[in-house]
């Protein structure tokens, strides 16, 4: 099951990196995000629908709060810790995108999220944000080293 969600994982951030293409317009309406950068490739996904997703939705949704499903997968050749996520809207504000796991009413549906993601390996993650995918102009995907990678809109074919 593990290297078929890994897999998965993988065929849709590929997909959503190479394939589909920049974003006609602004803020990403699509609600798709890609890109990759020293190992790591990611795909974060405002409108995913999944049954964890749906779960976390209807905890978070009275609250104000909207779950960015992100998808990442290590290319590298050494294990990636778990990276943290933030949006960059067009107002010029810098929002961080909190996991879900950490939220206390969330955190009691026990969401498995690893700190290392193997190599060629793939894991999801939960993020929160009381932000719309249009005022998003990119998310921007840090690594343990510092070093960050920007997430692009993407439009979906």
């Amino acid at each position: 099951m593990r290297a078929l969600l890994t897999a998965a994982c993988t065929a849709l951030v590929v997909a959503l990196v190479a394939g589909c293409g920049e974003n006609p317009t602004p803020g990403a309406a699509s609600g798709y995000y890609a890109g990759s950068g020293g190992g790591l490739g990611a795909a974060a996904d405002y409108r995913a629908e999944d049954p964890t997703g749906t779960r976390i939705r209807a905890l978070v949704k009275p609250r104000g709060l909207r779950v960015v499903v992100a998808y990442v997968v290590n290319h590298s050749d050494r294990p990636q810790l778990t990276p943290t996520f933030r949006a960059e809207l067009f107002d010029g504000r810098i929002v961080n995108l909190p996991r879900a796991d950490r939220d206390s009413q969330v955190s009691r549906i026990g969401l498995p999220v690893p700190r290392v993601i193997g190599v060629d390996d793939a894991t999801t993650i939960y993020l929160l944000t009381k932000e719309r995918p249009e005022a998003v102009t990119s998310i921007v995907m840090r690594r343990a080293d510092g070093k960050t990678v920007r997430l692009q809109p993407k439009s979906v074919n």
